[in-house]
């Protein structure tokens, strides 16, 4: 019998009522959004795998776990629903008697002994199943949420408008990733009145990212701003060697005409000069600087960009400036075991960080499957293995054109974060650089590991600048970009180097020697600075070391629902379906 029926009999209507009240009310709202309906989207997404590989075992077992699934999820919160419920009174007790005969005579097993007087949460945690013991463990082993779990609901509950739980305060590893909760917490209120970099903040906050130029940076990570700011530049790597300066001293004492100028046509006759003279030293089996080489390269790509035109001409749009960037970085990695992938193409690893997000807190079904982020540059690193080659992506530039707004330059900026936050989880390197490009100058970023969470900000004060006019080229001239982009080179093969050898690792077949292998491997240093986060966790956390990767997730835009997707599952009709 439904409560509907029940209300219209006039011995047990009262607790109809009742249990009608208590099933509306703020507490069982509260905790049908915080444990059951994130817990039944997985079991659903289950069954849905199950159902489609067509196996009739996989599919009775997963229906198997869905109808047991009501005692299973009500762990750990019974507790909290003990006496929200209304009892069972003598006249109720009749017509639970009779209904247990019905199902009875009908041969069917009842659900549940009820007893008079007994909670409902009492009777559901008095139920027994034959496996209830080993789906509770295949529960538990997949319910080892990240912290940040309830923000990435409640920021997909706002995403598809509707009604979330604000959530509340959880036992962190660290203050940094404490004050990071809380400031994404207290944006929630007011997300769709913020503006979109500020929303934005909040994804990368969410992802466990303090970065350290965000509007309300004094705010999310407090008292360690200053210092996080100072630990993140690193000005050694815009210092020009000796031989960059005395390179770049010939070419502008050379080219300076009689009005103090440089000549930019005449210093790009002595750099192909140059050029010619290093081509003549390898025919006679000198071998020649690759740095020097690299150095005349750019520069001959430079020098047309600032020749001065009689004629006005339209700006240069993104793909333009696109290709210049692609042939410096060309010039940079040629011969290397890295390659520029220039174009709109996807970043793997973001495909399976989405689909997880999606499947988690989305609540609905699209007839389109996830695809990855779609990315503007990545440089990749070719591993081999066994005779097999792999691409892994070791780092990620985002471009924008000359026209772009400052905010959409910031708003990129963040995406590019959150895209080399997910790069950085599958390579063995400890911190990330990347650009920001706007048309043709870029921002250089770092991303490192600080205290169970990630820290990003710029590495420079002063952007990168490829010269377009001649009081432009006075500066670039100096060295610091040049260096940088040699300091780069330097960066990345190390990591690719680093990436080579782990994936070339033999394989462990036991878990606990793999990891006591790795540690061995290990640098001093690294082993110091994890000793050193592991004595820094506060002595009351209650969050096991073996969990500390599982924070390590990365929030992405919620796909938004289209006029041809799937209708969006009811969960409160599937509750109801449920014995």
């Amino acid at each position: 019998m439904t409560f509907g029926q029940l209300e219209k009999e006039r011995e047990y209507s009262t607790w109809a009522k009742g249990m009608k009240t208590a099933l509306s009310s703020d507490q069982c709202k509260y905790w049908r959004a915080r444990y059951l309906l994130p817990r039944q989207s997985r079991l659903h997404g289950l069954f849905q795998r199950t159902k489609d590989q067509q196996s009739k075992g996989a599919v009775s077992g997963a229906s198997r776990i869905l109808k047991k699934a009501q005692s299973i999820l009500s762990e750990g919160v019974l507790d909290d629903l003990d006496g929200l419920w209304p009892t069972v009174d003598s006249k109720t007790s009749t017509a639970v008697d009779e209904s247990r005969r019905t199902t009875e005579d009908s041969g069917i097993e009842p659900a549940a002994e009820v007893g008079v007087g007994t909670p409902v949460s009492q009777i559901i945690r008095n139920r027994e199943d034959d496996n209830a013991e080993d789906l509770e463990t295949e529960i538990n082993a997949d319910n080892h949420t990240h912290l940040f779990y309830e923000v990435f609901q409640a920021l997909y509950d706002i995403a598809h408008n509707r009604k979330y739980v604000l959530p509340t305060g959880r036992r962190m590893q660290s203050k940094l990733q404490e004050r990071l909760f809380n400031y994404t917490v207290e944006q929630l209120p007011v997300f769709k009145e913020i503006s979109k970099t500020r929303q934005k903040d909040v994804y990368v906050a969410a992802s466990s990212i303090a970065h350290l130029h965000m509007e309300d940076a004094v705010i999310a990570i407090g008292e360690d701003l200053e210092h996080l700011i100072e630990k993140t530049r690193n000005l050694k790597l815009a210092e020009p060697p000796s031989y960059l300066i005395d390179t770049l001293r010939l070419f502008k004492e050379d080219s300076y005409d009689e009005n103090g100028e440089i000549n930019i046509p005449r210093m790009t006759l002595l750099v192909n000069k140059e050029i010619g003279n290093i081509a003549s030293n390898e025919l006679d089996g000198n071998r020649t600087d690759t740095n020097s080489q690299i150095i005349l390269d750019i520069l001959r790509i430079v020098l047309p960009l600032c020749k001065e035109d009689a004629v006005p001409r339209p700006n240069d749009t993104e793909q333009k400036c696109q290709s210049v960037w692609q042939r410096i970085l060309e010039i940079l990695f040629a011969d290397t075991r890295i390659s520029v992938v220039i174009g709109e193409t996807g970043l793997a690893s973001t495909k399976t960080e989405r689909a997880e997000n999606e499947a988690a807190h989305s609540g609905t079904s699209t007839n389109k499957p996830v695809m990855p982020r779609k990315v503007d540059c990545k440089l990749v690193a070719s591993v081999v293995k066994a005779k097999k080659w792999e691409f892994k992506p070791i780092s990620n530039f985002e471009f924008k054109s000359m026209q772009a707004s400052s905010q959409q330059v910031e708003i990129q900026a963040r995406k590019n974060m959150r895209l080399n936050h997910s790069i950085s989880k599958n390579i063995p390197s400890k911190e990330q650089l990347f650009l920001n490009i706007h048309g043709y100058s870029a921002q250089l970023y770092r991303l490192w590991e600080y205290e169970s969470v990630h820290v990003c900000g710029r590495v420079f004060d002063e952007e990168l600048v490829i010269p377009t006019c001649e009081p432009e080229l006075e500066w670039f001239l100096d060295g610091k970009c040049l260096a940088t982009l040699l300091s780069l080179r330097t960066h990345f093969l190390r990591v690719a180097q680093e990436v080579q050898r782990d994936h070339a690792r033999p394989i462990k077949t036991d878990v606990a020697t793999q990891v006591q292998f790795r540690q061995a491997e290990a640098s001093p240093a690294r082993q110091q600075q994890s000793t050193q986060e592991t004595n820094n966790l506060p002595a009351e956390s209650n969050v096991p070391l073996a969990l500390c990767q599982l924070t390590n997730n990365t929030f992405y835009t919620p796909k938004r629902p289209r006029a041809n997707s799937a209708t969006v599952i009811d969960l409160n009709k599937k509750l109801k379906e449920w014995p």
